[in-house]
């Protein structure tokens, strides 16, 4: 959809900024322009803003941030973050195991408490109040722990098979928790 056409053409763009003056021999410094259809105005993926200036704050935060799933351009559900998942018996609780060697952009490293502290607040109803019907289920009598450093376990209050496609939401784009 309009969102893999987004992507594609930023990847042209990029491509394009950062192959051209090399070709051309001109300077390698020159700043990339990206312009969108409205102002992004703040970069919280559980903040009230995002789904306000819709579709520009989603394509800005896959620009940024990573998922722990996301879509490829076949829109298979592919590993991000997480590296592996399973899903219980009773389809309530999915498990995660994490990337390591991941740092955010302020050199915060990434692990399971960086992981739940993300979905803690995208769970939170006074966090993250633009994306509510997408984030609920995991919430009310749902948990999400962890189990080690780089596994975490969302067990959510009835079977949720949309938990990927949520995952891989622009609001499921992973922050840094400082």
């Amino acid at each position: 959809g309009s969102r893999m056409r987004t992507r594609l053409a930023v990847a042209v763009i990029v491509a394009a900024a950062l192959l051209w003056p090399h070709a051309a021999g001109a300077q390698a410094d020159r700043p990339l322009v990206y312009a969108q259809n409205v102002p992004v105005t703040a970069m919280d993926t559980a903040g009230a803003t995002i789904g306000t200036v819709y579709p520009a704050g989603y394509e800005a935060m896959f620009l940024i941030y990573d998922n722990l799933v996301a879509f490829n351009d076949k829109m298979e559900l592919v590993p991000q973050l997480a590296t592996e998942w399973s899903v219980s018996p009773d389809g309530r609780t999915w498990t995660f195991r994490l990337r390591r060697n991941v740092t955010f952009h302020d050199g915060t490293p990434f692990n399971a408490d960086a992981a739940i502290f993300h979905l803690q607040r995208q769970i939170d109803p006074q966090t993250n109040r633009a994306n509510r019907p997408l984030w609920d289920p995991l919430g009310g009598a749902g948990t999400v722990r962890k189990i080690d450093d780089f596994t975490i376990a969302i067990t959510t209050e009835r079977p949720y098979a949309p938990l990927l496609n949520t995952l891989a939401h622009g609001s499921g784009g992973v922050v840094s928790p400082t």
